[in-house]
């Protein structure tokens, strides 16, 4: 029950559609996204991004003073971006989120677009 209920909390902060799995044996721990009926772990950059934030969002401690997650800056392409950022909207904390792009079809509520330079 404890590992459905931990991939369920993670799969909450990623993009509709994927789907993370988790496996434990004797001696790991395997993790990413399921695809058909298998477990992929060689994730692409941005993949890793989405898994990886989503994991640190579901292991926030509830009595963190300032949650914060900053994923790892990708070369995001603006659909992407959107899914990430959607995925990521119940998080209780702050994400900061560095992009070159802007997201597709422009930001999902509750997101603030902070533009830096010229």
């Amino acid at each position: 029950d404890a590992v459905g209920t931990f991939t369920n909390r993670v799969q909450r902060f990623l993009p509709e559609g994927e789907r993370f799995a988790v496996k434990f044996d004797k001696s790991s721990v395997r993790y990413g996204l399921l695809r058909d009926g298998e477990i992929h772990t060689a994730l692409s950059g941005a993949e890793w991004a989405r898994v990886s934030t989503a994991l640190a969002a579901t292991c926030t401690p509830p009595d963190a003073e300032v949650p914060l997650l900053v994923p790892e800056d990708r070369a995001w392409d603006p659909k992407t971006l959107r899914s990430v950022l959607q995925g990521l909207s119940d998080y209780r904390g702050q994400v900061i989120v560095a992009t070159t792009v802007k997201p597709f079809r422009g930001l999902p509520a509750g997101w603030t677009l902070v533009e830096v330079g010229a």
